[in-house]
């Protein structure tokens, strides 16, 4: 839901600031920089966490999603030879393949191609957001942009954009104490 999606970047975000704010990190981005994390914090982040839920919901098993989700590895490895000058040596070359086998025995399930076909292209799409996410993560540090600033900045907005789907904002203050718990947990494991 909204709320639990609220929690889980607006209390990060308050930690980012917090630590940046102890370190003395300059946390005011240019322009120019916050529109690309602004970017970065819709198309990569947001978008990631609504196809990620929602490939959760519909796959017949959590964890068949969550394989190809957090497969992004893979991609981001690869783009990273080609985008960041970066080596794959053969023991990640190694790697890599095991994962992809790993995922091919996964989608020879019966089970995986029975249950709702939604949940396929949501896991492929979270994977993408991840990967792509995960690349603009290494493009700020090359570029300069301290961590704690640019994190801030995506897990703020992307707190800000799931408070504006709460359609009930007294929502949140129904929450029982065991729910507000849970909210806390999520956010600060985030």
């Amino acid at each position: 839901t909204p709320i639990y999606s609220v929690a889980m970047f607006l209390i990060p975000s308050l930690s980012y600031l917090l630590m940046g704010l102890v370190t003395r990190t300059q946390m005011i981005l240019t322009p120019k920089y916050f529109l690309l994390v602004i970017f970065t914090a819709f198309f990569w982040s947001y978008l990631g966490n609504y196809f990620s839920q929602k490939a959760i919901l519909f796959a017949p098993n959590p964890g068949y999603s969550l394989i190809i989700q957090k497969s992004y590895v893979v991609i981001t490895t690869v783009a990273s030879v080609f985008i960041f000058n970066s080596e794959i040596n053969y023991i990640k070359g190694i790697a890599i393949a095991i994962i992809l086998v790993f995922l091919i025995f996964m989608n020879l399930d019966n089970k995986t191609r029975k249950s709702q076909s939604q949940w396929l292209p949501l896991s492929i799409g979270a994977h993408l957001c991840f990967a792509f996410g995960s690349l603009m993560s290494k493009h700020f540090l090359n570029i300069g942009l301290q961590p704690y600033a640019y994190l801030f900045y995506i897990t703020l907005f992307v707190a800000a954009v799931n408070f504006t789907q709460i359609k009930d904002s007294r929502e949140l203050f129904k929450l029982n104490l065991k729910q507000k718990f849970i909210l806390l947990f999520i956010g600060l494991s985030s």
